[in-house]
């Protein structure tokens, strides 16, 4: 019996994930006049796209993310992924089944010592930020417990200059 690559087993795994809509057939779309404003004009070829994005990247344990498919894809903003949830069933449930997985990642990071980024990720719910809402997350105070560490992270307790913590908590040390 021939021994399976990585490689192989996550192709595998992803062609399952995705075989509602790799095994069914489409027409392609066709807008009036024959020209075709759509990069992918049917969920099977989004699909396909999804895989060549996602099977280097799984392969190598490499982070995946929804603006690394926008980039691989060319699409040129988040709108015009999300667009797509408006053409039918078939490829909503396909950009549905891409947030999955880029949310499972991010979940199994968390538990991996530079969980910040997923953290961060999950709590906005993969928003694309404006100023002013970013502005709002960084004046937020929290407090982060690893081990027996604490770092409280706490904007009126921040020497400006340094950015180092100067309040009086014994507990957390300025970590």
């Amino acid at each position: 019996m021939e021994e399976r690559t990585r490689e192989d087993i996550v192709k595998e795994e992803l062609n399952d994930y995705f075989r509602t809509i790799l095994e069914k057939d489409y027409v392609p779309f066709k807008a009036e006049g024959g020209h075709n404003p759509r990069l992918y004009d049917t969920p099977k070829k989004l699909v396909k796209e999804m895989i060549r994005y996602l099977l280097p990247k799984m392969v190598a344990n490499q982070p995946i993310s929804i603006r690394g498919f926008l980039n691989k894809s060319q699409m040129v903003t988040p709108r015009t992924f999300y667009d797509y949830q408006t053409y039918g069933p078939d490829y909503k449930r396909a950009i549905n089944l891409l947030q999955g997985i880029v949310e499972e990642a991010y979940h199994d990071s968390l538990f991996s010592i530079n969980f910040n980024g997923a953290k961060f990720a999950l709590q906005c719910g993969f928003k694309e930020w404006i100023p002013k809402e970013h502005q709002i997350i960084e004046q937020k105070d929290f407090i982060v417990n690893i081990g027996n560490a604490t770092y409280n992270h706490d904007k009126e307790n921040k020497d400006e200059s340094t950015g180092t913590d100067i309040s009086e908590d014994e507990e957390t040390n300025g970590l």
